[in-house]
């Protein structure tokens, strides 16, 4: 008699002694376990792996003529192309599927869909985006056609990518959205997926403003992480969740939110982006003029490129660093640390503030002029924070210049900010 793909796991987990929890796991919910051993419901490639590597049993024991009523030509060449995605074998992925389907007719099976699928992924991580979206659509509808929910959640996932390279953020979000509702539909298990589509559809959102419903995007993730006992995208979403919480100006949780960030990444090794997201918590401490806490975070961070950055890098932490230092402590030495900014290195932005240890090196040696030269154009910069700091050491000039008047305009210019 022959065995329905059913009855071979089934038969397997009994041989194995296992109840069905011990053989459900990350990637295969208890409750669709128990549907494929009763014939209710059709596995993804993704799930034939699990189970092959957790029975013991080799891929094509499940995919092989015997298991599938009507087998797709295709099958065969899955499985050899889900063990080149492991090792993002891309270009070798691409040159094989583009051989495939030149030399098999299409059969509209879901191994057709998938392999349209895996064949766009590899598009897409060799620059063919253009060719990645038409084969995503057609991959899409082949797989609309096998009610294949949970291939059809990485179709959409990888539309958003496309539509974000594109510069679209509303389809982008659009398409991140219906992942996550494919996803969720297909009962299978596939946190780091989820969790990459819950980041990529808080990051469309953020791009379109939206930051109230990004945040929300992003703490219903932490708490399916926080629930599942799983850290895949937790140090990202923190980070991300640091930038919007000061974007909405919620001081205190972009501070707890970036210093999460610190911790995980610290946990992953992860230094390059530990000290990013302390420089995201520096800044909130500048901006609310915490400039006691910022100054040895921002020091941290110079000293950390200095052995580990690029003289971009360098620059942009010197300069950063110069600003706060003479909010904290007005009779510091700057020059150790400005003299280590590059102008022409930093971005537009940085450029304009850039002067700013020049004018207080200025003022430190009685050259007040040159040094009001400098700093009044900080006056009519578009950030607060950088307007404040550019008047307070420009109030300073005016005073010790003796130009009270002028040193009291500068002062109520900036008190109210």
């Amino acid at each position: 008699m022959q065995l329905t793909l059913g009855n071979k796991i089934k038969q397997l987990r009994k041989e194995k002694r296992l109840t069905q929890g011990e053989l459900a796991g990350e990637g295969l919910s208890r409750t669709m376990l128990s549907k494929l051993e009763n014939d209710l419901a059709k596995p993804s490639l993704k799930t034939i792996e699990y189970l092959a590597s957790k029975l013991s049993v080799p891929v094509a024991y499940f995919t092989d003529e015997d298991t599938h009523q009507h087998p797709s030509t295709f099958d065969k060449q899955l499985v050899h192309i889900s063990r080149m995605l492991n090792k993002s074998e891309y270009e070798s992925i691409y040159t094989f599927i583009e051989e495939t389907l030149s030399q098999h007719e299409p059969d509209g099976s879901e191994a057709e869909g998938v392999l349209l699928l895996f064949f766009s992924i590899a598009c897409q991580n060799t620059g063919r985006m253009k060719e990645s979206y038409r084969y995503l659509l057609e991959a899409k509808t082949i797989l609309e056609q096998n009610n294949s929910f949970y291939y059809l959640a990485k179709v959409h996932h990888h539309l958003a990518i496309c539509f974000f390279d594109r510069g679209d953020h509303e389809n982008d979000e659009e398409h991140s959205f219906l992942a996550i509702q494919y996803l969720n539909q297909s009962l299978i298990v596939d946190t780091i997926m989820e969790m990459n589509c819950y980041y990529n559809l808080a990051y469309a959102r953020m791009l379109r403003g939206k930051y109230g419903a990004a945040i929300l995007a992003l703490e219903e993730a932490l708490e399916i992480e926080k629930e599942r006992k799983t850290h895949s995208r937790t140090a990202d979403i923190y980070m991300l969740l640091g930038y919007l919480f000061e974007k909405s100006n919620d001081h205190n949780k972009s501070i707890d939110a970036s210093r999460e960030a610190s911790r995980y990444y610290g946990f992953e090794g992860n230094r390059k982006m530990q000290f990013r997201s302390l420089g995201n918590l520096a800044n909130v401490f500048t901006k609310t003029k915490q400039y006691a806490k910022a100054v040895p975070i921002y020091k941290a961070i110079f000293n950390y490129e200095l052995n580990h950055g690029t003289e971009q890098s360098i620059s942009e932490s010197a300069n950063e660093l110069v600003l706060c230092m003479y909010m904290n402590n007005p009779e510091d030495d700057p020059t150790p640390y400005y003299s280590r900014v590059i102008p022409s290195l930093l971005s537009e932005r940085d450029q304009q503030f850039s002067s700013f240890g020049q004018a207080w090196l200025h003022f430190q040696n009685g050259q007040f002029a040159d040094a009001i030269t400098i700093l009044e154009p900080f006056l009519h910069y578009d950030e607060n924070h950088l307007q404040y700091i550019g008047g307070k050491l420009l109030t300073a000039c005016y005073s010790s210049a003796e130009n009270y008047k002028k040193a009291f305009e500068v002062l109520s210019m900036i008190d109210s900010l």
